[in-house]
This record gives C-alpha cells, sequence and structure tokens, in this order.
C-alpha cells in the first residue's frame, strides 16, 4: 500500500502534500518515503488528524496546515531564487543586481526578471516601492522575502536585489 501511496505522489505535478490521520501509519509512511524517495520529503507535510473522515479536513484547515503546507513551498522557492543570484554575482555574469538605486533603474527599463525585495525594506523605502510597481507593471515576478526566515537574513545582506532578462550594460 505505501508503494502504491508513494508512486502517486511521485507522479503528481504538486508544490506541496499534506498526509494526516490518525494514529501512527503516517508516520510509518513518513518513514517509508524518507527511505524509498528522500526528494519528496521537502514537498510532504506530516499532520496528526483526530479521524479519516471529512470532518478531519475541516480540521486539518482550521489549525493551518494548508497555510504552512504553502509557506514551505513560498521559502522553498525565495531559497531558489537566492541562490540563483548568489551564483549569478558570484560569475559576475551581469545578470543580477543589487541596491536600491540599481534595482529601480532596472525596474524602470522593464529589465528586470525577478526581484527580490525584503519585507522591512519594502516597508520603509519609498525607492524599493516604486522598483515593485515597476516590476509589477511589466509582469516581473516579484518574492517579497520575510525578514524573520532564514532565505530573508541572507538578503538582508543586499536589500533588494534582482536577476535581469538581459545583461546589463557596465
Amino acid at each position: 500500500f505505501f508503494a502504491e501511496v508513494l508512486d502517486a505522489i511521485a507522479t503528481t505535478e504538486c508544490d506541496s502534500i499534506v498526509i494526516a490521520g490518525p494514529g501512527f501509519q503516517k508516520d510509518n509512511f513518513r518513514d517509508y518515503m524518507a527511505q524509498k524517495n528522500p526528494g519528496l520529503m521537502r514537498k510532504a507535510v506530516f499532520e496528526h488528524a483526530s479521524s479519516a473522515e471529512k470532518s478531519a479536513v475541516t480540521e486539518l484547515l482550521k489549525n493551518g496546515v494548508v497555510q504552512r503546507a504553502l509557506g514551505h513551498v513560498k521559502l522553498s522557492e525565495e531559497t531558489v531564487l537566492l541562490e540563483k543570484f548568489k551564483a549569478s554575482l558570484g560569475k559576475d555574469d551581469g545578470m543580477s543586481t543589487y541596491g536600491e538605486d540599481s534595482v529601480l533603474s532596472a525596474c524602470e527599463s522593464g529589465a528586470v526578471e525577478s526581484l527580490l525585495i525584503l519585507d522591512t525594506v519594502l516597508r520603509n523605502s519609498d525607492k524599493a516601492r516604486e522598483a515593485m510597481r515597476h516590476a509589477e507593471k511589466a509582469g516581473t515576478k516579484v518574492m517579497v522575502f520575510d525578514s524573520g526566515d532564514d532565505a530573508g537574513a541572507e538578503l538582508s545582506a543586499f536589500g533588494i536585489a534582482a536577476m535581469l532578462r538581459y545583461k546589463k550594460r557596465n
């Protein structure tokens, strides 16, 4: 049975999955999944539910399980984007920039593919809010990082950054 469930999860396109139920089967399945396909563990959220009935779904929703699962996905996206930004900086390939003036200029010209902005910077900086308005108008992916997360703590060294659609001129 575990093999069938694991196969169904592995072949389903989703960012996150909640595995819940009463008793210890979810824990046994977590151990099985960790052994057979550890890569799937990053998209799985395991929760206790008081029953295996429909009422358990309502219970899970009230307990904020969906929000935690989606938060897990957002943190994963933030981490991937931040790593891409840092790799670009390390290579000095001209496909990234940071700092309020440089990012605002790139946003105004429509050169930004992804905007990375720390929540505290967004709250406190007129230039950051202006950059975000330009980015949203251009259809740019905007990722606001929570300063309380690990990825946000890393981004705090830059405050605001951008991955570019094309190389910036020096």
